[in-house]
């Protein structure tokens, strides 16, 4: 596999979990870092805080292998290890990426206007789902991925609402015709039969 040129993933749309599992280590511990040097060194703070939106931008936007923590998982740590048996859809990944994108991006511009309460929240809560994805394998953002992608396949094939005034069973009617000037069936079951031709009366013959 490595004379092939794979790296974490020999498919793009799949990635190996203990890659994510990896990352998610990693980016708990920037966060950690964060969280706690933000009173004593705060621009060390927002520029670490800062990296991480980036990374989560990269991830979520570009490419879940391409990161840093995903080639130095693929360049150090998976050649020690051996290939994986099985591999993740990567969409789900890349959906809680976006969530860990969204919260520290708001944490940053909170810290950066002296909104520290919700800065600290949104640091914390990104680094609480981290943390759960690294030592559990749970991803709380990829189960927000599933919700959401069973509750639009739910609206996608849902049934039409009924017309007002209306039985269940009625159907609205149709503007397109069949044959003559009868519209078509709307019930399946019934069969469309088409108009009865008038038939030409014969004059009686007269009799000389």
């Amino acid at each position: 596999m490595a004379g092939l040129g794979i790296t974490s993933c020999p498919l793009r749309g799949q990635v190996d979990p203990r890659a994510l599992r990896f990352t998610a280590a990693a980016t708990a511990a920037v966060l950690a870092v964060v969280l706690l040097t933000i009173d004593a060194v705060r621009p060390l703070a927002l520029g670490l805080l800062a990296s991480q939106v980036a990374m989560y931008g990269f991830t979520a936007f570009v490419s879940m292998h391409w990161s840093v923590w995903a080639q130095l998982f693929a360049r150090v740590i998976w050649p020690r290890i051996g290939p994986v048996t099985a591999l993740e859809d990567a969409r789900p990944a890349r959906f809680a990426q976006f969530i860990g994108f969204v919260l520290t991006a708001v944490a940053l511009v909170a810290l950066i206007v002296d909104v520290d309460v919700v800065g600290y929240a949104m640091t914390a809560l990104a680094g609480v789902g981290a943390v759960i994805r690294a030592t559990t394998g749970w991803c709380p953002g990829c189960q927000i991925y599933v919700l959401v992608r069973r509750l639009q396949h739910r609206a996608d094939h849902s049934p039409a609402p009924p017309v007002p005034g209306a039985s269940p069973s009625t159907i609205p009617a149709q503007t397109a015709r069949w044959g003559g000037d009868r519209p078509l069936p709307l019930d399946p079951t019934v069969t469309a039969r088409p108009p009865a031709r008038p038939t030409a009366r014969r004059r009686p013959r007269r009799r000389g």
